[in-house]
């Protein structure tokens, strides 16, 4: 099968449309996956979506920025100056966050240090002393 016919979502055993993260939790799930849909027919599957949002994204974004890592909801925000975060699919209320210090996309894993902890982190405090 070419990988044309594999759904852009299908990644390792894990579905990251944007419709089934917001439906599972938002993060990606295998709940939704069905082989048959996932590797060839993915446009029948009631959890795909064609946005253009989220291609132009990919596109411009591909090298440092992947879904199944990156993706989260947009209520994720942080009262850190240096916390960035970038709408991928307003509708379903899909972001990525960025750090504007490092200069990297943020995993899903650590924005929660980002939210609570962000006052001890030592990107903030670099922060601080490049912009004093």
């Amino acid at each position: 099968m070419s990988s044309s016919s594999k759904c852009r979502y299908y990644s390792n055993g894990y579905c990251s449309s944007p419709l089934a993260m917001r439906t599972f939790g938002d993060r990606p799930s295998r709940e939704p996956v069905d082989l048959s849909k996932c590797m060839g027919n993915f446009r029948e599957c009631k959890y795909y979506v064609e946005t253009q949002i989220v291609s132009e994204l990919e596109m411009e974004f591909s090298r440092d920025y992947y879904p199944l890592v990156n993706y989260i909801n947009c209520n994720n925000s942080s009262e850190c100056p240096f916390y960035s975060l970038k709408t991928i699919d307003k509708e379903n209320n899909i972001c990525v966050a960025y750090c504007i210090v490092s200069e990297k996309y943020l995993t899903k894993l650590s924005i929660r240090k980002c939210i609570e902890y962000w006052r001890d982190c030592p990107f903030y405090k670099l922060g601080l002393e490049l912009t004093a």
